[in-house]
């Protein structure tokens, strides 16, 4: 199956069905999540050297600042994402002939 097949069958699946564009959204929202934890492990790895940090440690400037940023990256992943796969149109060969 190739992928402009594979599109072709998605828009007629989203023709018929509406409900898969919603599940293609939250995918998307799943991924972007998936992403920011990762980045705050890696970012308490780096530097702590542990995941789990002592109780003091939770209001520190440096933690503040890691969730911030890590937050950051997450909502900036499923932006890029959702941009892609939920919003993002792909041109059939029919759009194809009305742009010219």
């Amino acid at each position: 199956m190739s992928a402009a097949s594979f599109r072709k069958g998605l828009v007629k699946l989203e023709e018929r069905y509406p409900v898969v564009k919603t599940f293609r959204f939250a995918i998307a929202g799943v991924v972007g999540f998936g992403v920011t934890e990762t980045a705050l492990t890696i970012g308490l790895l780096g530097f702590y050297g542990m995941v789990s940090l002592p109780h003091a440690s939770f209001a520190s400037p440096g933690i503040l600042g890691l969730d911030v940023l890590s937050l950051l990256i997450g909502v900036l992943a499923s932006f890029f994402i959702n941009e892609r796969v939920t919003v993002h149109v792909p041109k059939t060969p029919e759009s194809e002939k009305a742009d010219k």
